[in-house]
């Protein structure tokens, strides 16, 4: 998706999903991912999302859907951000320090039609809601054929939900064409970056920057 409005310079604005797709052909055992449990190659990268991808398609997420993503800051949580966009769902970030009944009213107003976390017991949420909870070690034992849905520009990327310091929280919906041509501009700014130190939690906006510009 070429966009004239671009500054000069600035790389086309494809979707975050398909430029991450191009690079790991280009550089396949680069690594992609360096995090305190170990590290994950482009091509690593690539296989687990898409494994996992997979797995939400089988119990029903589709494009237009939401996936409620509550992981802490692990290698996990960046392929399960990518395997929810692969599905061609948008990923509702939810901080996993976050008591229950935050997360569960995150999951009732988003609509979201699953819960991805690989915290086990420790996830603060209760899948009795109805809205199944499925993890990456689900994906790993029933092994299905890796896949990844383009998406298209209009379509939901993430929904990150406000504070509510001033009222209730609010789900604000950021298009995969508003990102895509964030992260493009950012990279025109910072030409040069090619590694970020990730502490923004997922569910602060400004994670976006640090999971997609490098």
């Amino acid at each position: 998706m070429a966009d004239s409005r671009l500054p000069e310079g600035c790389a086309s604005a494809d979707s975050v999903l398909d430029t991450l797709r191009a690079v790991a052909v280009r550089n396949p055992a680069s690594f992609a991912v360096v995090g305190e449990s170990g590290q994950l190659t482009y091509e690593e990268l690539l296989e687990r999302s898409g494994t996992l991808a997979a797995e939400l398609s089988a119990i029903g997420v589709g494009p237009g859907d939401r996936v409620v993503v509550v992981q802490p800051p692990t290698l996990s949580m960046i392929v399960s951000v990518a395997a929810v966009m692969a599905a061609g769902a948008a990923y509702v970030p939810v901080d996993a320090s976050q008591p229950e009944a935050r997360i569960r009213a995150i999951v009732e107003d988003s609509g979201a039609v699953a819960v991805l976390s690989d915290m086990g017991e420790a996830l603060p949420y209760s899948a009795n809601s109805g809205v199944p909870v499925v993890s990456e070690s689900m994906a790993a034992a029933n092994r299905r054929q890796p896949e990844w849905k383009s998406p298209e520009p209009d379509g939901v990327a993430y929904v990150v939900y406000t504070s509510g310091s001033t009222g209730e929280p609010k789900g604000v919906l950021v298009s995969h064409g508003q990102l895509a041509y964030s992260t493009a501009v950012r990279r025109s700014v910072y030409p040069d970056i090619d590694r970020f130190l990730l502490v923004s939690p997922l569910a602060f906006d400004s994670s976006v920057a640090g999971i997609w510009a490098p």
